[in-house]
């Protein structure tokens, strides 16, 4: 499986505030690069808080009521909102990857299946697999993405550098996790880089990924 990341940051490396709230990074002109980029993938992937702060189904040009897009979440708390549009949206399958979510929605393109296991990575990637997944997308916070990492996961990286700051100590940032030994930090080719305005748009490939999937 094909796995890439794409996420906005600030000038200063973080992602959004350090009380979650929901922050636009990027322009409209990174809003459609982030709608090009998910068009290669089969399913987008997202943590609990970033559902929370963007409560709607992620959307791309190949949707159709005949293939729709999986909308993937993993979310520890189980507290998930959804609302009824959401539900009633035809275009896309929601996957939700939870401990302690439990509710029934009377929705055929909703399931949700419940891991116990702290390592639950290659459970869901082989769930997904199982699925026909081939491609999967993460737009996800920094604990997500470090623990992709970490387990050496990524093939690729979209990162859009945006002319702010957020300045904040605890905020969130790329990424969220004990960190790399020195030994043991990981390495990255840049791809390309072009400027849109004030903005930086930058593509790279993951040289250190293992090939476990």
């Amino acid at each position: 499986m094909k796995i890439i990341s794409n996420t906005a940051i600030s000038l200063d490396g973080r992602i959004g505030t350090k009380d979650l709230s929901h922050l636009k990074l990027g322009s409209d002109f990174d809003s459609k690069e982030m709608s090009r980029i998910r068009s290669q993938a089969d399913a987008v992937l997202m943590g609990g808080n970033t559902f929370r702060n963007n409560q709607f189904p992620i959307l791309t040009k190949r949707n159709t009521e005949l293939e729709p897009m999986w909308n993937v979440i993993l979310t520890r708390s189980g507290n998930l909102p959804f609302s009824q549009s959401y539900l009633d949206e035809k275009r896309i399958k929601t996957l939700v990857f939870s401990p302690s979510f439990n509710k029934k929605l009377p929705c055929e393109r909703f399931e949700s299946i419940v891991y116990d296991k702290e390592d639950f990575l290659p459970f869901v990637l082989e769930n997904l697999a199982q699925r026909g997944i081939k491609t999967l997308l993460i737009e996800a916070g920094g604990d997500l993405i470090f623990r992709f990492l970490k387990a050496g996961l990524i093939n690729e990286m979209y990162i859009t550098l945006c002319p702010k700051f957020i300045g904040e100590r605890g905020a969130p940032t790329l990424l969220d996790g004990e960190g790399f030994k020195p030994e043991r930090t990981k390495s990255a080719k840049l791809e390309s880089a072009k400027i849109v305005d004030n903005e930086i748009y930058l593509h790279y490939t993951i040289l250190d990924r293992a090939n476990k999937h």
